[in-house]
C-alpha cells in the first residue's frame, strides 16, 4: 500500500527516497497509523529516521570511529552496518518540531508509550522515547542485561562479544540515532490519561561538555540522518 509520508516526514527520512519504501510492510502500516492517530489527538509526530541502508549504516559507523577514535567508542553512539533495527526497516525516530523526543515525561512521549502496542508496535528502551519498533522485532536474544540495565543488542541476530559494550543507558547505543541511538509489550496498558499540550518553548541545546547526549545530536544533525 502507498502512504503519504510527506506531511510527516523532517531531517533525514525526508531526505532519502528509500526512507519509507525500505520499511517492513506492517511495519510501515502500523507507525502510519499511530501517526495518524497521533495528529488526530492533537500530538503532531514526526518521523525524522526511518530506513537506513547498511551503506549509509557504514558511512555513519566510519564517521563516528574517525570522530571517536576507536570502533570501541564509536559503538556507544552508532552502530556498525547491519546492527541496527533501522537496517531491517523495523524501527522509526519520531520528532517534534523537528527535534527528536528526548524528554520521556514529555506529553509526546507518553503517548507513544500509551499507544504504541495498539499498533503492533513498542518501545523498549525507556531512555530513549523517540524510538519505535515493530513488536518483537528483537527476539528472545534481544534485550542484554548490563549492569542491572536492560539494553538494546543491535539487531535482530544475537551479537558477538566484540559488540557488546558495557556503558551506561545514556552511552549505549547498538542501533544508531534513534539508539542514542525501545521490547516487551505489556500485557494491559495502564488507563490513558488525556495528554494536554503547552505552548512548546523555544529548544535551547546544551553544551556538549554538560550533556554528552548533546554531542552526539550535533553529531547526527551533521551527519543528515
Amino acid at each position: 500500500m502507498n502512504y503519504n509520508w510527506s506531511p510527516y516526514a523532517v531531517g533525514g527520512a525526508a531526505a532519502r527516497p528509500d526512507s519509507f519504501t525500505g520499511l517492513n510492510p506492517a511495519f510501515a502500516s502500523g507507525v502510519y497509523d499511530m501517526v495518524r492517530a497521533a495528529h488526530d489527538a492533537g500530538v503532531p509526530l514526526q518521523i525524522t529516521s526511518a530506513y537506513r541502508s547498511p551503506e549509509l549504516q557504514g558511512q555513519l559507523y566510519d564517521a563516528a570511529v574517525k570522530k571517536y577514535g576507536s570502533p570501541e567508542a564509536a559503538r556507544k553512539w552508532v552502530a556498525p552496518p547491519g546492527k541496527s533495527q533501522h537496517n531491517y526497516g523495523t524501527a522509526v525516530d519520531f520528532a517534534i518540531d523537528g527535534s527528536l523526543i528526548r524528554d520521556a515525561n514529555s506529553p509526546a512521549a507518553k503517548w507513544i508509550a500509551q499507544n504504541a502496542s495498539k499498533y503492533g508496535l513498542s518501545v523498549p528502551m525507556e531512555w530513549e522515547p523517540w524510538q519505535v519498533e515493530m513488536a518483537g522485532a528483537r527476539g528472545g536474544n534481544q534485550r542484554m542485561t548490563f549492569g542491572g540495565q536492560q539494553a538494546e543488542t543491535s539487531g535482530i541476530l544475537p551479537p558477538s562479544p566484540d559488540q557488546l559494550d558495557m556503558g551506561t543507558p545514556e552511552q549505549t547505543n547498538f542501533g544508531i540515532l534513534a539508539n542514542i541511538g525501545k521490547e516487551i509489550t505489556q500485557a494491559s496498558q495502564p488507563q490513558e490519561q488525556p495528554v494536554q499540550f503547552a505552548p512548546r518553548p523555544q529548544a535551547q541545546i546544551q553544551p556538549a561538555q554538560r550533556d554528552p547526549m548533546a554531542a552526539y545530536l550535533q553529531f547526527i544533525q551533521s551527519m543528515g540522518v
